[in-house]
Formats: C-alpha cells, sequence, structure tokens
C-alpha cells in the first residue's frame, strides 16, 4: 500500500484522495477521447463527405467535436470532484474538501486535452491508426497502479501526462506544468487539424 499511494508528505486522508482524483481524473479521459474519435467513427461511415460538402470546413468540423471534448472534460472533473468533496465532506464533517476536491479534479483538465490532442492529432494523420490513441488512457492507467509497484524509472512514469499533474490535495498547486501540458495539448490538437486539412476524406 505504501507503494501504490503517492510519494508525498501528507496525511492518509488527503493521500488517499489525490489518489483516488487521480484514477477518476483517467476515467475522465475515456469520453473525451471518444468524442474526437467520433470524427474517425463517422468518416468510416460514410457521413462526414457529405458534411463536408456543404459550406463546412474540415478545421470547423473537426473544431465542433474539440470543443465538445474539452466541455466533456471539463463537465465530467467536475462532476466527480463535486461528488467526491460532499461525500468525503459530509463523512468527515470538513465541508472544505468540496472546494478542494473540485479543484484537484479541475486541475486534470490540461492532461486530459493532451489525451484528446493526441487522438486528434491520429485522425488528422494517421485515421487508420486513430485507435491508438487509447494506449495513451491504458498507459497512464497502468503507470497510476503499477508505477510504483514495479519500481518504473523516471522517464517511463514522466510518458503519461497525468503524471505531471500535482496531485492536490497532497501536494502543492504548481501553474508551470499544467502550463505546458496545456501547450502540448494545443501543438498536438493543432497539429491534427491541419492533417485533417490535407488529407483524403474517406467516403
Amino acid at each position: 500500500m505504501a507503494e501504490f499511494l503517492p510519494d508525498l508528505d501528507a496525511g492518509g486522508a488527503e493521500l488517499f484522495g489525490s489518489l483516488v482524483i487521480a484514477i477518476a481524473a483517467i476515467l475522465c479521459a475515456v469520453p473525451t477521447t471518444q468524442v474526437i474519435l467520433r470524427l474517425r467513427a463517422e468518416e468510416t461511415a460514410g457521413r462526414a463527405g457529405p458534411v463536408l460538402a456543404t459550406p463546412v470546413s474540415r478545421p470547423g468540423w473537426a473544431l465542433r467535436s474539440a470543443a465538445l471534448a474539452v466541455l466533456t472534460a471539463a463537465l465530467t472533473l467536475t462532476l466527480f470532484g463535486l461528488g467526491m468533496g460532499l461525500g468525503a465532506g459530509l463523512s468527515m464533517s470538513q465541508m472544505s474538501w468540496v472546494g478542494n476536491s473540485l479543484v484537484a479534479s479541475l486541475n486534470y483538465l490540461p492532461a486530459i486535452l493532451v489525451v484528446a490532442g493526441l487522438a486528434l492529432f491520429f485522425v488528422g494523420f494517421f485515421p487508420r491508426a486513430a485507435g491508438a490513441a487509447w494506449a495513451a488512457v491504458v498507459y497512464a492507467v497502468f503507470v497510476m497502479y503499477f508505477g510504483g509497484l514495479l519500481d518504473l524509472p523516471q522517464w517511463a512514469l514522466n510518458v503519461s501526462p497525468f503524471n505531471h499533474v500535482p496531485q492536490l490535495p497532497a501536494a502543492d498547486f504548481s501553474a508551470v506544468p499544467l502550463a505546458w501540458l496545456t501547450l502540448i495539448a494545443g501543438v498536438l490538437g493543432g497539429a491534427g487539424l491541419l492533417g485533417l486539412r490535407r488529407r483524403d476524406i474517406e467516403g
């Protein structure tokens, strides 16, 4: 259990809370990734061509899904943060958990956006391998559960974008890694839009 919990100088409740929030954040990446990969599903089903035959541009078509993906990530993180905060606050008679859990959950939004950006990158440049974007989610779960138990090297842990997020409420907040994750997500998403604009659309 000591290897499984985050290696942070914090109390038991904060350590366990940060772990639960981290795991939930990775799960929140699932519907977000599905929204992006829906672009590829629409293409293979032959529904993208008729849509793009209208005045709707390729970037506009993809950006609508990207905006929905961001909204999905923010909404799922918010709902989980509030739910966990209320549960923890009521059980421990410490309602400060509501705000702390909400902030800790939304803290993972940039990491989820990196996964979404990666999915859009695959859709734009490697559409037939777009499903490979799920590897980022699977690997994040693997690192979360087995990184400490298997004593993985730091570089292997750092491959997961979730590993760079400050694990609130057990750790101190830092905006620097979140800014870098947001930048990486933007670069991946922007590159994906460029690739989608240039390649042929099936159907």
